[in-house]
């Protein structure tokens, strides 16, 4: 962010509280929402124009023989790219808070406990699919491809 009275800085536009500790964050191709996450943070959608959270990820399952859920420490998100259009979500959140999960919305989301998860809002507030790196793995970063079938 600039000084007051300078030009060409940066200036602040729009702030909200996104949780508490964010490492990581994408913004939608149409540059409307952004996906954050972080230390004891799950996975959220936000629309940036009204700065209003639209959907909230839960976290895994319990394991079955401990009982215990890892605690959320996201480490890495990115948007897929055959998510539906941001109108929709925004269309999804005027009609109630509920109504945003109903919006197809797609991301993988990487985490300090060597996982990648894969999460469809439509579907639900859980992943979908997950995939465990072994190890004491930490994802850093996500790129999907193009076509959003596949990521690295």
């Amino acid at each position: 962010s600039s000084s007051s009275g300078s030009s060409g800085g940066w200036a602040i536009t729009r702030s909200f509280q996104a949780g508490g500790s964010v490492l990581c964050m994408d913004l939608d191709s149409e540059s409307t929402h952004l996906l954050v996450g972080g230390e004891g943070v799950q996975p959220s959608i936000w629309d940036l124009a009204a700065g209003t959270k639209l959907w909230q990820a839960k976290g895994g399952k319990p394991n079955r023989q401990t009982l215990l859920v890892d605690k959320p420490f996201t480490t890495a998100v990115a948007f897929l790219p055959s998510s539906s259009s941001s109108s929709a979500l925004q269309r999804a959140a005027a009609a109630g808070g509920e109504a945003a999960a109903a919006v197809q919305r797609r991301f993988v989301a990487g985490s300090a406990n060597a996982k990648i998860q894969v999460y469809d809002t439509a579907v639900g507030r859980r992943p979908q699919s997950e995939v465990v790196l072994g190890g004491e793995t930490r994802v850093t970063a996500l790129a999907p491809e193009a076509a959003g079938e596949f990521f690295a």
